[in-house]
């Protein structure tokens, strides 16, 4: 407060001091303590809250059994899928179309395996994306060898007249779990690591259109699609919280191996040494 305003309130006593009368630390002070009206709940408010949760969790779980279908399904039902029939039935019927966009399907994914990898080469940090896609595509042919699926009608993945690498075209039932998304997602996921925030919006759309291009083609159910993106997901966070023990892991194997190959090139070596030894004649002295 200045000279003039303490001058003031002590001619005007009945005058209430305003906010800015008050000091800094006052008025800083006086905020906190309205943003903190309330304060915290005390722990038998957090108990009853706690309690007042369980039971809505609980009602919730009682009352969701009413929900349970009882259907009698024939076979496989995907409402997803079903309501792309009529697309299915547009691109099937013309052929320059479908292979277009299988073409450029493919393209993508071709595109999205080498600019990674390359990447990866010149600057990666650690095993992790190699790791990860192994334990994903070991873990979807595990389950593939359990669990079978019937080819839904009007199934198309024949060869559009363009080679890819990394797409197979052909029929195949490997439908749980879609390794296309799964290979995405975790492409995506480590574009995100190295913070090549762009790359990974380029492959969150490339991802879309792979994941219509599956349903409208009907290479994979919408189960297998939402099931990769979860587990790839999964799989590339669980490799990223042990990266650096399977690194170093890695690392000992390399220097064993480079142990091994020194000991084995240079017993080599010796051993060429003493057979030039002995090969060699004694020379005699004049």
């Amino acid at each position: 407060m200045s000279q003039s305003e303490i001058l003031r309130v002590q001619i005007d006593p009945d005058r209430s001091p305003s906010k800015s009368d008050l000091p800094i630390h006052s008025a800083a002070s006086h905020k906190h303590s309205k943003g903190n009206k309330f304060g915290k709940p005390s722990a038998t408010s957090r108990k009853w809250m706690r309690f007042c949760v369980f039971l809505f969790c609980l009602i919730f779980i009682v009352l969701g059994r009413a929900t349970v279908p009882d259907n009698p399904v024939p076979g496989i039902v995907d409402k997803l899928m079903d309501s792309a029939a009529w697309i299915n039935r547009y691109v099937l019927a013309r052929q320059n179309l479908r292979d277009g966009m299988l073409i450029a399907c493919s393209f993508f994914m071709d595109v999205m395996f080498f600019s990674l990898g390359a990447y990866w080469i010149f600057y990666g940090n650690s095993s992790r994306l190699i790791v990860s896609t192994l334990i994903f595509y070991f873990v979807r042919a595990a389950v593939q060898q359990m669990f079978l699926c019937p080819y839904p009608d009007n199934y198309s993945w024949d060869d559009p007249g363009f080679p890819s690498i990394v797409v197979p075209y052909g029929r195949s039932s490997d439908f749980f779990f879609s390794g296309h998304i799964g290979f995405v997602t975790i492409c995506m996921s480590e574009w995100l690591k190295y913070k090549k925030y762009l790359m990974a919006f380029l492959l969150s759309l490339g991802g879309i259109y792979t994941a219509f291009i599956l349903l409208v083609y009907r290479a994979h159910y919408s189960i297998d699609i939402f099931t990769g993106i979860i587990f790839g997901s999964w799989t590339h966070m669980m490799i990223d919280k042990v990266k650096d023990d399977i690194d170093e892991f890695f690392d000992m194997i390399v220097e064993v191996c480079g142990g091994i190959i020194a000991i084995i090139t240079g017993s080599g070596n010796k051993k060429r040494g003493e057979q030039e030894l002995l090969d060699k004649p004694a020379s005699t002295e004049e």
